[in-house]
């Protein structure tokens, strides 16, 4: 139920006005938005329109503030149609012309657009000014070129977004022409949709120049966000307010007075897509390889950090954890994109107007036949025979029958059925394409699958299987699969032949064997049996994801007893130890570095992880802890050195190297590495190196931790997981731990499954204990090398791997 409101006139002609249009997830960023305004400009109104408004609108108050909902607009039909055919987001964006129409008709000669994450800190009267010249005031995302740096934004990432950002637009009575015809296309045409050109509101309005009398804002202060902090030099000229206090008049005009953009006043800053939750991140809206870092700017942090208290203080934490819905329900029913589509195709093709949609709210059942009638099939299907359509019409006569409700699990299956032969056609023309042989291959009786990466840990696993397999002498074909999920044949061993049957080897990741068995096709099915060697971290295992690939094998190997025992209880297939070879002579038999001197040289301490994968995982944080609590002053000769294999495309890898960065921004003895090392170059960070720390909460094996015993450095670990398979707890330092929920955030563990959360003040202990005594240290370490290289080499273990393929031979 909308709520009918009257149009306002405005007495005060040059009285303008600033909108904004929110759900109440985004409330807090509203009231801040207002609060700003008002102090900074109190000679403007304020109208927020709230998409889900709740009966009771008392959500902002002021002089002049006005808060609505979307019977504001009128024309409930043409807007309940609308917000039926896009998600939240979209609609969101969608209603702006029309706001801005319903504005200007009250009487406000200038209406300004300004999306709720933004703080005004300046006076918009020159903005006014601009507007009133020409009827139409945009901002650019940017006002320069960008540089050619392979960092992101990218003047592609612009385009495909439009020049223009709509977080701002201002306009006078003189733009209802434009208006008009940008809520014409918003009807039915403000999706998310690179593919057709379209990114909601704003790739419409590239074509505003060409089509109406427009003026570019140039003024560095407007529109200020982190796609264009690359050319905007932000100059702080006078103190900050040290903490925010909900204070957001206070905070806007000091910010006004005392930061500076291009040497010229900051007018209004956009947050876009920034988080209190994630105080390190510049932004959700993710490009990839980041231009402007927060750790890398410090009067930019703090901007951010006072923004992030003052939404806090406003309500952050409550509300926004009210999800905005991004569908709309019939009969308790969701409906998503696919019904969405369809609508929005019968609206752009009129054939609402031969017969008119019905309204589900009061036609319900109307509404649900028509969804299950031929209207959805009527038109013709592309590059499709008969029987295919035969087939439709035979699902909607099903529909029609009995119900979509009770019909959506025999549909799904029939489906199924009826695109399988298809689908495995498809997947038997992919492999074979990837599987082309070229020698003797076809009469390896074993084929071993693993990723062509030997950068990650599973590649390096990979790589460590193939090494075993050599030192058996067997027979085999070797199959790269990239991290795309493609297969190429890389090489054919010919040496001896022990495997007597057609032999499967995955050492892929348990959710994607499923998919890389079924690209083997024809040659996993004349396999008699697939083995799949596989790596999990904590003790409790999803069930869903391993029950579903074990579908796909026979048997199970594992590297370490630990993996075992979370596999066993889950899994019907059999579950053998396998372990790999940890120590390799070639590499680990070269002797270290000049000893360390206690005082004389350098005493480091290397931590690695990948943060490609889930950084609280290997919890590089609390290696940064437990060091800074060991040697709180950087020392002549302490050194920390980070060693992060990270990913650019990876939002939580660059968090967490966000977040690291600012623990260590004032700390000159600690080094942070991230660009790719050659096995080389790792080897030798490892030989300098005096002590290895690994505080993980989760291992299934642990490699770097094996190549640090390996090299003969002491090592400081959680006494928790794979690891403990090789690490003797009286020739290392084992940190206790406490078991804790893993909690959010952290996929595809569970949040209530549970790892180990070390104790840091036991492994600042245990770093101190070494640097006071590092003989005692050296010589445990010694020992350690010693038993590894007894144990884990390539011929104990190979003995172990040919016993087993003789098994399952």
């Amino acid at each position: 139920m909308r709520t009918v409101w009257p149009v306002k006139g405005v007495a005060v002609l040059d009285r303008g006005v600033v909108c904004s249009v929110v759900t109440r997830s985004y409330l807090a960023q509203a009231r801040v938005l207002q609060g700003s305004l008002c102090a900074t400009n109190p000679g403007l109104d304020f109208v927020l329109l709230v998409l889900d408004l709740d009966e009771d609108p008392v959500l902002l108050s002021g002089r002049g503030v006005r808060v609505v909902d979307l019977g504001f607009l009128g024309d409930f039909e043409l807007l309940q149609r609308m917000e039926r055919i896009y998600d939240v987001i979209e609609f969101a964006t969608a209603v702006k012309p029309f706001l801005l129409n319903r504005l200007l008709g009250e009487g406000y000669p200038v209406a300004i657009y300004l999306d709720a994450d933004i703080l005004v800190c300046g006076d918009l009267s020159g903005l006014i000014s601009n507007i009133s010249q020409s009827g139409i005031l945009l901002t650019p995302h940017s006002l320069e070129p960008y540089p050619r740096d392979g960092l992101s934004p990218s003047e592609l990432d612009i385009m495909r977004a439009g020049i223009f950002n709509l977080g701002f637009i201002g306009v006078d009575s003189s733009a209802r022409a434009f208006l008009d015809w940008w809520s014409e296309r918003l009807k039915t045409q403000s999706m998310v949709a690179l593919d057709k050109g379209l990114f909601t509101d704003q790739r419409w309005i590239d074509w505003v120049p060409a089509l109406f009398p427009v003026q570019v804002e140039r003024a560095p202060g407007a529109n200020v966000a982190y796609w264009n902090l690359h050319e905007r030099e932000l100059r702080v000229t006078g103190p900050l307010p040290e903490q925010a206090g909900g204070d957001v008049e206070s905070v806007a005009r000091q910010l006004g007075k005392s930061v500076s953009v291009n040497g010229q006043r900051l007018l209004f800053f956009h947050f876009s897509g920034y988080s209190p939750a994630r105080p390190t991140d510049i932004s959700h809206h993710f490009f990839g390889n980041q231009r402007v870092l927060l750790s890398d700017r410090s009067e930019l942090a703090a901007i951010f950090q006072l923004y992030g208290d003052l939404l806090v203080a406003k309500g952050y934490d409550h509300e926004s954890t009210k999800s905005p819905r991004s569908h709309w329900e019939v009969d308790g029913r969701d409906y998503g994109p696919e019904v969405r589509r369809f609508l929005r195709e019968e609206y752009q093709l009129g054939f609402e107007d031969e017969i008119p949609l019905p309204d589900p709210s009061e036609h319900k059942d109307e509404f649900l036949a028509m969804l299950s009638s031929s209207r959805l099939v009527r038109r013709p299907l592309p590059f499709v025979g008969g029987g295919v359509v035969a087939r439709i019409a035979r699902l909607v006569r099903i529909i029609q029958r009995d119900g979509l409700r009770h019909t959506t699990k025999r549909i799904i299956l029939m489906l199924r059925g009826w695109l399988w032969p298809t689908v495995r056609k498809i997947q038997q023309a992919a492999a074979k394409a990837a599987l082309i042989s070229t020698g003797p291959d076809i009469s390896a009786n074993l084929t071993l699958v693993r990723y062509a990466n030997s950068e990650f840990s599973i590649g390096q696993a990979g790589a460590r299987v193939e090494e075993i397999l050599e030192q058996c002498g067997i027979q085999r074909q070797a199959l790269s699969l990239t991290r795309q999920g493609r297969l190429t044949k890389r090489a054919v061993a010919t040496s001896g032949n022990i495997v007597e049957r057609k032999t499967v080897l995955s050492v892929v990741n348990a959710d994607e064997t499923p998919r890389t068995i079924a690209q083997l096709g024809l040659w996993a099915r004349r396999s008699e049996k697939v083995i799949g060697y596989w790596f999990w971290e904590t003790s409790q295992v999803p069930v869903g994801v391993f029950g579903k690939a074990q579908e796909s094998v026979d048997e199970v190997w594992v590297s370490t007893s630990f993996v075992a025992a979370a596999l066993q209880p889950v899994l019907e297939k059999p579950v053998r130890l396998a372990p790999l070879p940890l120590f390799q002579p070639k590499r680990h038999g070269t002797g270290r570095a000049e000893p360390f001197q206690k005082g004389k040289s350098d005493f480091t301490v290397l931590a690695m992880a990948d943060l490609s994968s889930v950084p609280a995982r290997k919890n590089l944080k609390g290696a940064v802890a437990a060091y800074l609590e060991a040697f709180p002053s950087p020392g002549a000769t302490t050194r920390l050195v980070l060693k992060m294999g990270s990913s650019a495309r990876n939002p939580r890898a660059v968090s967490e190297e966000e977040n690291l960065r600012s623990m260590v921004a004032d700390r000159t003895d600690i080094e942070i590495i991230t660009q790719t090392l050659s096995q080389n170059e790792l080897d030798g960070l490892f030989r300098r190196a005096q002590v290895f720390l690994s505080l993980h909460r989760a291992e299934g094996l642990g490699l770097n931790i094996a190549d640090a015993v390996a090299f003969e450095v002491p090592v400081v670990s959680t006494n928790y997981g794979g690891c403990l398979d090789f690490l003797d707890p009286d020739l290392s330092h084992l940190v206790s731990f406490s078991e804790v929920e893993v909690g959010p955030g952290c996929a595809p563990y569970s949040p209530f499954a549970t790892w180990a959360d070390p104790h840091i003040g036991e492994a600042a202990e245990a770093l101190e204990k070494i640097y006071n005594d590092y003989s005692a240290a050296a010589e445990k370490a010694r020992f350690a090398k010693l038993q590894l290289a007894e144990t884990f080499n390539a011929g104990s273990v190979g003995k172990i791997w040919r016993s087993l393929l003789e098994l399952s031979a």
